[in-house]
């Protein structure tokens, strides 16, 4: 293809082909150049646009509108404010149920038993020195959920050391349930072992080692009672656990007056646990130096909340002063039944099978 070298006046090189017209293979948005001869003599012909010109404007495409009026908008607004109070009041309204039902009904006792107790005319008989009773309680419907996720592991250490377990779902104060185990006042089936000693845990405490260590063998028989670090600590963050011992000369009277103090404090309502309880009724009945006798401190590396090597259980942080261990477990149980679940499922894992995979 050929063409000839034009310039016009402003010095723009114009391109025509062979028949005077525009070149039908350039694109519609250069303008055509004219061809230039490389050299004077024969030779290929290069061919330059020389300059671009805007694309046309594209009118004929059209968006739709909304017009969305003032009476949509307000339409859509009750829409959603409607949906909103259908979910709250539905969730105000469960929660008010499951209250109601876990106040109304009756505590449910789950056992396990698994101390072996043959009549003492039985040779070769093997009995344990000291029988155990290891106890968990949870009195609300968010308790239970923090005790579904410990309740495995629990069981299976129970089976570990030979002791009993049991579960209790419902109002049950720490009193009523020992009363209850110590003086045989539970279903008669299952009131077939005199215990020794009684260990009552929060729905959070957790066994975190099935090795050498053995729970009861921390507990000093001469003891009362048994907690976690020492009585101030039980003010400030609560305890996990208490150990009761139901041969001392004193279980008896501590017990009643337990019973009574957890009365009065549940009449006037206040954000009381009930170790708190007991060791403020230990403080104004016994003077120091039998507390010393009575009380067992138990401290790390066994027992250190959520760092102890054998028995773990949640701080209750600075800042709660107003709550009950009980009750700042339920504002977060969410994230407090993750954290054991993961636990519970990692220590089951290396201990398989003494206790179960989930």
């Amino acid at each position: 293809m050929e063409g000839q070298i034009k310039m016009d006046a402003a010095g723009n090189l114009r391109l025509r082909t062979p028949s005077g017209g525009p070149s039908r293979s350039r694109p519609t948005d250069v303008a055509p150049s004219d061809a230039v001869r490389v050299g004077q003599g024969a030779g290929p012909r290069i061919y330059y646009p020389t300059r671009f010109v805007a694309a046309p404007r594209i009118d004929t495409v059209r968006f739709p509108r909304h017009n969305f009026t003032k009476r949509t908008i307000l339409i859509g607004s009750a829409f959603l404010a409607a949906a909103s109070v259908v979910v709250l009041t539905w969730s105000l309204l469960s929660q008010a149920l499951d209250s109601w039902y876990w106040n109304g009904a009756d505590p449910q006792w789950t056992w396990d038993h698994n101390i072996y107790d043959p009549p003492d005319n039985v040779p070769d008989k093997t009995k344990q020195d000291r029988k155990l009773l290891i106890l968990q309680r949870a009195t609300s419907p968010k308790a239970a959920k923090i005790l579904d996720a410990t309740y495995r592991l629990n069981r299976a250490y129970a089976t570990h050391i030979q002791a009993d377990y049991v579960r209790i779902d419902g109002v049950v104060a720490l009193y009523e349930a020992l009363f209850d185990v110590i003086n045989m006042k539970i279903a008669s089936e299952e009131a077939w072992v005199e215990y020794d000693a009684i260990l009552a845990m929060d729905p959070d405490a957790i066994f975190v080692e099935f090795g050498g260590i053995n729970i009861l063998d921390m507990f000093e028989p001469n003891h009362l009672v048994g907690i976690a670090g020492n009585m101030t600590d039980i003010d400030k963050n609560g305890s996990g656990f208490l150990f009761w011992n139901t041969r001392h000369r004193e279980s008896k009277t501590a017990l009643q007056l337990l019973g009574d103090e957890s009365l009065s404090f549940h009449d006037r309502d206040l954000p009381k646990d009930d170790n708190t309880i007991l060791f403020g009724l230990l403080r104004t009945a016994y003077n120091p130096n039998e507390l010393v006798t009575m009380v067992q401190e138990l401290q790390p590396p066994q027992v250190n909340y959520f760092s102890g090597n054998a028995l773990r259980f949640f701080r209750k942080p600075s800042g709660y002063e107003r709550m009950s261990k009980l009750q700042w477990l339920e504002a977060a149980f969410e994230d407090v039944v993750v954290v054991l679940e993961q636990l519970c499922d990692s220590i089951c894992f290396t201990s398989y099978p003494k206790c179960e995979l989930a």
